[in-house]
């Protein structure tokens, strides 16, 4: 007798019939016509915005997983009218991506394209856009980002012109601190990748902040960027802020923890003149290699790329009475650089702003002037509060770093996180059918 083969799909009836994503198409590039697609759309979808050039006079909010999609930087044009233009609230951890737009901010004067409020969001993608201007000095930022818990995702492949701290990340304070451990080489920051930052006398800011300024608690991978200021001679260039932490006590006024951990890397930069090393360090683990720097301004160049600094020892406005000796909080520990290059030749030396910092910051204990190696030692905390210090004068810490001179480098070894990063290449893939049995 001959067997049968059946397929059988079981729960014909009840079965819910697979749905693709959709693509909405705004009437217009208008804030109404966007506003109203994406009411349309549901998480998953694509929100497709004309070419047109609009200016919005209100917020657009997200708060769905979509992308936002425009014809183009060259074709779709949105003038800024209102700040923020768009809202990202990533309170849940939603996919949103944000592409293919030119942002007119029309200046500065606290001026944000795209506002991200995270709590706990891994999947942001803001890529191949525009941005004319905008932001603040000393923030907010064009695009300007606050983390709760983190936010996690890749800024890419955007043109950035005369924006004043085009990127400001107030992090999620403690938790990356609390991590099990602090890693180097993974996903868990958030990526500034492929993207052109230009800025010259065109620029409304003759003193702007740093183009990337990082803090309260951020974990970020800057790589593969260029920063063109060589036209910027009315005012001094600064390309990356990264904060420590300030003030001593919980609660007070402005009191926010410094970085746990960031990667420098593969960057090209070039600017005029800067009355202080443009690359602006303040607090955590550092990895920087690979980045290549010039100063065209002569005399008017600093001595290196990076400026160390340890603030504890020196801010008397915020801390008080100051510190006077090893470990500081949240200060620069595991670091290492090497193979950056400024005016052709390879720097091996920083810029340390205070006399003072360098009873904080020393060569082969906070820093090393190579990657990761398999000797050399290590920084460790100890207590419950990474970062901590329990010298004077926080006398209630309940944490502290220790020098380990055996064993291997943090991070050792290292290697780098995937590149280009993963959603820059996503899509979403067919899923293969469910309940299928095979009956003979």
């Amino acid at each position: 007798m001959r067997s049968v083969c059946f397929l059988v799909i079981s729960g014909l009836v009840l079965l819910p019939i697979a749905s693709w994503a959709d693509t909405h198409t705004a009437a217009s590039c208008s804030l109404t016509d966007v506003t109203s697609a994406y009411n349309a759309a549901s998480s998953g979808d694509t929100v497709a915005v004309p070419p047109g050039n609009c200016t919005w006079s209100g917020t657009l909010t997200i708060n769905k997983s979509i992308s936002l999609i425009g014809a183009g930087a060259g074709s779709t044009k949105i003038t800024w009218g209102y700040t923020p233009l768009i809202s990202l609230d990533l309170s849940a951890d939603r996919s949103i991506r944000v592409s293919g737009f030119y942002f007119d901010m029309v200046q500065q004067s606290g001026r944000i394209a795209i506002a991200v409020t995270a709590n706990g969001a891994s999947g942001l993608r803001i890529d191949h856009n525009t941005f004319n201007q905008g932001g603040g000095s000393s923030g907010p930022g064009v695009i300007d980002i606050e983390a709760t818990i983190r936010v996690y995702g890749v800024i890419d492949s955007n043109t950035f012109i005369n924006g004043t701290s085009p990127i400001f990340y107030d992090g999620p304070s403690d938790y990356e601190w609390n991590r099990a451990t602090i890693q180097a080489g993974t996903a868990n920051a958030l990526f500034i990748e492929d993207n052109t930052f230009t800025v010259d006398n065109g620029s409304a800011d003759k003193d702007p902040d740093a183009v990337i300024y990082v803090q309260e608690g951020a974990s970020t991978v800057i790589r593969y960027n260029t920063f063109d200021a060589h036209a910027f001679t009315s005012g001094d260039f600064h390309w990356l802020n990264h904060h420590g932490n300030q003030e001593y006590y919980p609660g007070r006024d402005r009191s926010f923890r410094g970085q746990a951990i960031s990667e420098i890397y593969n960057n090209t930069v070039s600017f005029h003149h800067s009355y202080v090393s443009p690359g602006g360090l303040r607090g955590g683990s550092i990895i920087a290699y690979n980045n290549t720097v010039t100063c065209i301004g002569g005399t008017s160049c600093p001595a290196h790329i990076f400026n160390l600094r340890e603030e504890e020892c020196n801010q008397p406005s915020f801390f008080s009475p100051l510190r006077t000796q090893w470990p500081a909080q949240d200060q620069i520990f595991n670091s290492f650089f090497w193979n950056n290059t400024y005016n052709g030749s390879l720097d091996t030396g920083f810029e340390f702003q205070f006399s003072r910092d360098t009873d904080f910051i020393q060569q082969n204990r906070d820093y090393f002037m190579h990657a990761p190696e398999a000797s050399g030692g290590y920084e460790y905390f100890t207590g419950s509060r990474k970062g901590g210090s329990t010298t004077a004068p926080t006398q209630t810490d309940t944490g502290s770093m220790a020098f380990s001179t055996s064993g291997a480098n943090a991070y050792y070894p290292y290697t780098t996180y995937i590149y280009p990063h993963p959603l820059r290449g996503a899509a979403i893939q067919p899923q293969p059918p469910q309940h299928l049995r095979i009956v003979n």
